[in-house]
């Protein structure tokens, strides 16, 4: 008697986890999910602005917090970029002709990899952005241990609002421990801990 087919294994996106090099795909219906007509129009646009540029872009800020299960109000659109594909300079940056900035009335504002982000952090962002650039049919979020060092990075009061909800949503708090760990920033850490303390209260 013949044996059975074996079944099918279903090809998963790569979990964020503790890998600082990995990334995960947008679940874009989670990210748009409270997304005003506005603001889904914007990402869309100039999502598709992008890609005909040829610009690999990962969706990071308020989108990216509502993609990985927190309801995050957010008036703006925020990507990942390598700066040498969006801009043109080096002192003074300026937008590389076709790049958006604005679409009807909400802005596009672009996040770039600075010297002084620790180096784990340096070649996460370089590894999901030639993850976009590899799979340019393929929208990208980035990492979920990224993002809470970006956001706990820039300390602002809705940020940090914007990491606890992502705690009391389910954010695997472990795995990012031990991502931030590696990234060896301190502040960021004892940041991220505080927020792990305030959502379990």
């Amino acid at each position: 008697m013949p044996r059975p087919p074996k079944p099918r294994r279903r090809t998963a996106s790569r979990s964020p986890k503790a890998n600082p090099a990995s990334f995960t795909r947008l679940d874009l219906d989670s990210a748009l999910l409270h997304a005003s007509p506005a603001l889904r129009r914007a990402f869309e646009l100039s999502h598709e602005a992008l890609e005909r540029r040829g610009i690999p872009h990962v969706i990071v800020g308020g989108l990216a917090v509502n993609a990985y299960g927190h309801h995050y109000s957010t008036k703006d659109v925020d990507y990942l970029v390598d700066a040498t594909d969006a801009f043109d300079g080096s002192l003074v940056l300026t937008h590389k002709p076709g790049v958006p900035f604005e679409v009807g009335g909400v802005q596009i504002d672009y996040v770039t990899a600075r010297p002084d982000y620790p180096d784990v952090v340096l070649r996460a962002m370089a590894d999901v952005v030639a993850a976009a650039r590899a799979r340019p049919d393929v929208v990208m979020v980035v990492p979920d241990w990224l993002l809470v060092w970006m956001k706990l990075n820039a300390g602002r009061s809705k940020d940090v609002a914007g990491i606890e909800g992502l705690i009391k949503a389910g954010l695997d708090v472990e795995s990012v421990r031990v991502a931030l760990a590696r990234a060896g920033d301190e502040r960021v850490a004892r940041f991220f801990e505080r927020c792990v303390m305030n959502a379990e209260e």
